[in-house]
């Protein structure tokens, strides 16, 4: 929507060092494809670092009138980026109307500490968000470097990566958890196939929403469609099957 430059999909730009927690890697890149995303990520760099942030709350416009409320905006931050491209980034997140940026927790502990100085000084939270590798103390040193650093939680992959449930977490972290993906996963494994419809998982939704509830913790909460949509059904028919489940955890 605010028009920021394509980028070819067999060149991506470079990940943050050490990667998102729990992804799947990519394969090596020859040294042509790795030119072409150094080349993309400058001209991305620099369409970023020029454009004006008014653009963005034409953009939160549109979904204002939609009645749509933007919580969050997700932007990958990398150590290679100038600081010019941080602040693009918080500011973009504001003129949105997002109280948070959204990332996944990156492995280099001093690029979360520079996240953390840039939310600090910005005013804005950052969610990291972590797949299979999440554990109780696995965001405690981002949480330590900066207030402004917490978690962005998904209790499926939770459950799938510890087998246990989530609620002992967000019991211990619930004022740093800046917002939740809700999915059901299966204890075991870790593959997409493991997504489940609601209720047929692992994962306790019903219990985790109850528990926001119970203590009015005011944590945005977000439905992650991810499993497979059955035959004879849709994604819209699924989608609204998984906010009557909250729905009914809620008023049960």
């Amino acid at each position: 929507m605010a028009g920021a430059p394509a980028t070819t999909p067999a060149t991506p730009a470079p990940q943050s060092p050490g990667g998102a927690g729990g992804g799947r890697g990519r394969g090596a890149q020859t040294p042509e494809q790795q030119a072409a995303a150094r080349a993309a990520a400058e001209q991305l760099t620099a369409w970023r670092t020029a454009l004006a942030i008014d653009k963005f709350r034409t953009v939160r416009k549109l979904f204002d009138d939609a009645g749509v409320t933007i919580y969050a905006y997700r932007l990958t931050l990398r150590a290679d980026m100038p600081d010019a491209e941080y602040d693009y980034t918080f500011n973009a997140a504001k003129a949105l109307g997002a109280t948070q940026v959204t990332m996944e927790l990156p492995a280099d502990r001093a690029l979360s500490q520079r996240i953390g100085d840039f939310a600090a000084k910005h005013r804005i939270n950052v969610g990291y968000h972590l797949h299979t590798t999440a554990t109780i103390t696995a965001w405690d040193e981002a949480m330590a470097q900066s207030p402004r650093n917490g978690l962005q939680l998904d209790i499926g992959h939770y459950v799938a990566g510890t087998g246990i449930s989530p609620v002992p977490l967000i019991e211990k972290h619930h004022a740093r958890i800046f917002s939740m993906h809700l999915k059901d996963r299966k204890r075991a494994g870790h593959d997409s196939s493991e997504n489940m419809p609601w209720g047929q998982g692992d994962t306790p939704i019903a219990d985790v929403l109850r528990l926001l509830k119970k203590n009015r913790w005011a944590i945005p909460v977000g439905i992650e469609f991810e499993y497979p949509v059955p035959d004879g059904s849709t994604w819209s028919a699924e989608i609204a099957k998984c906010v009557e489940y909250g729905r009914a955890a809620l008023v049960g």
